[in-house]
């Protein structure tokens, strides 16, 4: 199955917007450039209601995951590769790998 996500590198915003970490690209999910902005990915909360320092913090962390994305999927894909072409003895990571890049990539609707 192809990659139907938005092609990386996907950024969090360097500050929030409202409430809001914006998460965005400068690709289009056809993986052209936009021109002159930038396709949103995601909008991840900022702030708790309560003002909580603990909660921002798991909010920019939340949206600095979800940025890093493509470039893990990118990683795991390459890890698993190299594993498979070295011919490495079968590790349980690798069947975890190959699951997580199946639902990743929606072959699957199973959820962890």
């Amino acid at each position: 199955m192809s990659n139907l996500h938005t092609p990386g590198p996907w950024t969090k915003a360097e500050r929030l917007n409202g409430p809001w970490w914006h998460i965005s690209s400068e690709h289009t999910v056809d993986g052209k450039r936009t021109i002159g902005g930038r396709q949103a990915i995601a909008c991840v909360h900022g702030e708790s209601k309560r003002g909580a320092l603990a909660y921002a913090e798991m909010f920019e962390a939340n949206a600095r995951l979800i940025a890093a994305s493509p470039e893990l999927l990118s990683i795991l894909k390459s890890a698993l590769k190299t594993a498979e072409l070295e011919k490495h003895a079968a590790r349980p990571w690798h069947e975890e790998a190959r699951a997580t890049i199946a639902r990743i990539e929606g072959a699957t609707n199973d959820n962890p």
